[in-house]
């Protein structure tokens, strides 16, 4: 037997890490080895051990948020971790994180909107030295937003965090998958994707474990996070990430487009683009999609509030978020473009591509704002008035009733 071999089957034999054969020879970095902390540092101080082959934070009084983070970091990687969270506390897995070199103020949403529809926004100064960066959302609570990405200590949460109550297994062993490639940051749990959005802000740093400090809170002292399984694979950044590209090809924006329906639109719109009567209305030969593109990239890009008429039936206007970056999802330009060719040209849908350039030009007109109405759109985008004078006379006719 070969020296390589012989210390593979020892270590296959000693760690309670599974598959840790196949994962070496792919080239997957085993994290945490099932016995020590070793390659491990802890950021504030908390208390982090190893028991019965996992490692544990336990809350305890006094300590601020701490972190297990990595001794190195890491750029571009797809990273898979077991977890298991104590109800009273919440927790995160962070990834290319740091410590802020010197005081830094941010601008920090906790996702919460206001009752206008914009987003609760705090001023918050960080101190030096406090750990901060991408953190993937451990939530055991009722809101549940495991999976959301936040970035701790700096702006707060990036997109509107959804519940992932009927996905997470309360008091059982839950998985992450975390891709980080290039600008573009993807989340699943227990193989369901949650997240899937572009940022750029930090290319690199710590991979780290949150233990969350409980504060005056004496219900939460000694609850605790588990977690196992810590595996990582470097990837090198994808030239087939487009989504941040104003050049993409038209194959690129459909493949693009199906993929953000698929994450956003088709639990609303539903899979196939029919809707559901009365609530959400259809994409399927639908007067809006395939009318002006500038009015749909408008209503997608800053979202609609308030009652809207397509095919001659109304819709009570359920709110739609604003997928653009003064919307909840911070959406580029070319992703709302692919989104919006993919509903144009699916479901027998026969209307023409929607290039970048456009939203982008629509986002130069309009700025920053919220929610638009119907009647607003109609002002700025005019209507067809052959097909469509009698779906906005009813709607006229609805918001003066209403």
């Amino acid at each position: 037997m070969k020296l390589p071999s012989l210390l593979l089957g020892l270590a296959l034999i000693i760690s309670p890490v599974p598959n840790l054969a196949a994962a070496m020879s792919d080239g997957t970095v085993v994290l945490f080895d099932g016995r020590t902390l070793g390659g491990w540092q802890n950021f504030g101080g908390g208390k982090f051990y190893v028991e019965d082959g996992v490692i544990v934070g336990e809350s305890l009084p006094g300590y601020p948020n701490s972190f297990l983070a990595t001794d190195k970091q890491y750029d571009n990687f797809e990273l898979e971790v077991d977890f298991m969270i104590d109800p009273l506390i919440n927790s995160g897995i962070q990834i290319r994180s740091g410590v802020h070199a010197e005081t830094t103020a941010t601008t920090r949403w906790g996702g919460r909107f206001k009752p206008d529809g914009s987003k609760d926004l705090r001023k918050v100064s960080w101190e030096k030295g406090r750990f901060w960066g991408y953190q993937v959302e451990i939530d055991p609570s009722e809101k549940c937003w495991t999976g959301s990405l936040y970035e701790e200590a700096g702006r707060g949460f990036l997109h509107a965090p959804a519940s992932t109550a009927k996905v997470y297994r309360s008091g059982e062993w839950n998985r992450f998958r975390i891709v980080a490639n290039g600008s573009r940051i993807q989340t699943w749990l227990n193989g369901v994707p949650v997240t899937d959005l572009q940022d750029d802000l930090t290319p690199t740093g710590y991979i780290a474990l949150q233990l969350h400090g409980v504060a005056h809170f004496k219900e939460k002292i000694g609850q605790k996070v588990r977690w196992k399984n810590i595996l990582l694979k470097k990837l090198t950044a994808s030239a087939g990430d487009y989504s941040g590209r104003k050049d993409a090809s038209q194959a690129e924006l459909l493949e693009l487009g199906s993929a953000r329906y698929a994450l956003a639109c088709a639990l609303c719109h539903q899979p196939g683009g029919l809707g559901v009567p009365s609530v959400y209305p259809p994409l399927v030969g639908s007067d809006w999609v395939d009318g002006p593109a500038e009015r749909l990239a408008a209503k997608v890009t800053y979202g609609l509030t308030g009652p809207i008429v397509v095919n001659g039936s109304k819709y009570p206007g359920v709110p739609m978020p604003g997928f653009g970056a003064e919307g909840s999802y911070q959406w580029s330009s070319s992703e709302i473009a692919a989104v919006l060719t993919y509903v144009r040209q699916s479901w027998g849908n026969k209307a023409g591509t929607v290039e970048p350039a456009l939203v982008e030009r629509i986002r130069e007109k309009l700025g920053p704002r919220g929610p638009l109405t119907v009647i607003e759109l109609e002002r700025i985008f005019p209507l067809n008035r052959e097909s469509n004078s009698s779906d906005l006379s009813m709607l006229r006719k609805t918001v003066i009733a209403d």
